[in-house]
């Protein structure tokens, strides 16, 4: 690669032991040759041998051939080299972000995948090469055909997801829920088409994207209620991609009537709807009640979405039955003058 350092070496030597100076050329296959370096061997008469060494930049990618010249007193002698290349540099990618079998919240506003590019030719992280990050889609393993080029910086190449809906499908997860479904994925990044390095790329590793209910509402209703009734409770169930999840098979719901921290009555919504009731008795105290909102998937799906929590703060008022007693007219009589109070 061309970070790396190489070395020319030749043996010299004049049977008189004179000075002896030494000449190193290169050439660019098709381009004219240029003078790299001297060395003058002082009082020559046994062999000797001297290293050229030059630095070689990223514009000199290509083939070459290099030679030696020599002169002395005589006159001058010359002696071929051969052709090599100076090739892209060797690199080695490591993974960084995130960890292997990590969880990545769908409603996270932003996830970086991250890897990391060494020049191990250049010794040095490099900035400007040209990289990629693949994430599979629509099916386990099946990976995109072209996701986006992306740039290092320092050795990073990065490449953000977002939470919500937008436009562009490579970087928003709700943009296209098929192609980036909930459950286990898999990724790898690294270098790709880069003029200056070679292409190489990390081990692949997995990730599950979850998704959450935490948009899930509840349904307004009365604010006061006597002890005694039966209060129905219902409630959508929302999830992060901001859907309506209209299946009770598949989606529930939970509402806790909650007082000074404790929980006074609870319901789950059936398979059926998603309201439910609870009966209140004389074991449910007076006065203003919270309501606790928990939003939950079934089935095969309940590993796929984070449960959503809201608390509805003095939801409601949960008063006494109202009891009259003592009834009485004043005056007594029955019949009474309409012009007396």
């Amino acid at each position: 690669g061309w970070g790396e350092e190489f070395n020319f070496s030749v043996k010299v030597r004049d049977r008189f032991g004179r000075n002896v100076t030494v000449y190193l050329w290169h050439k660019k296959a098709g381009e004219t040759y240029n003078l790299v370096n001297s060395w003058v061997c002082i009082n020559c008469l046994n062999w000797q041998e001297h290293n050229f060494t030059y630095d070689y930049l990223p514009n000199d990618i290509g083939a070459w051939h290099f030679k030696f010249n020599a002169s002395n007193a005589d006159g001058n002698s010359e002696l071929d080299g051969k052709d090599y290349t100076v090739e892209k540099d060797d690199v080695n990618v490591y993974n960084i972000t995130p960890a292997p079998n990590f969880i990545v919240n769908r409603s996270a506003k932003t996830t970086v995948f991250s890897v990391r590019v060494w020049d191990r030719d250049n010794q040095s992280y490099p900035t400007g090469s040209l990289g990629k990050i693949w994430l599979d889609t629509f099916t386990y393993g099946s990976y995109e055909s072209s996701p986006p080029l992306l740039t290092s910086t320092n050795g990073w190449i990065n490449r953000t997801m977002r939470g919500g809906i937008g436009t562009d499908k490579n970087t928003y997860w709700c943009s296209d829920e098929n192609k980036w479904y909930l459950g286990v994925h898999s990724w790898y990044g690294g270098t790709s088409g880069d003029s200056q390095v070679k292409d190489n790329v990390t081990s692949i590793l997995n990730f599950t994207l979850k998704g959450d209910l935490s948009n899930s509402t509840m349904q307004s209703f009365n604010s006061n209620f006597t002890r005694g009734d039966t209060i129905t409770f219902s409630g959508n169930v929302i999830d992060d991609c901001s859907n309506l999840q209209g299946d009770p098979t598949k989606f529930g719901l939970e509402f806790r009537m909650v007082k000074n921290g404790e929980i006074y009555g609870s319901c789950i919504t059936p398979t059926s709807s998603f309201s439910c009731n609870i009966v209140t008795n004389s074991s449910f105290p007076y006065g203003w009640y919270n309501i606790t909102l928990i939003a939950f998937a079934r089935g095969n799906l309940a590993d796929k979405y984070w449960n959503g929590t809201k608390i509805y703060t003095n939801a409601f008022f949960l008063r006494s039955k109202i009891y009259l007693e003592d009834a009485k007219k004043i005056p007594t009589q029955t019949l009474v003058h309409w012009g007396r109070s």
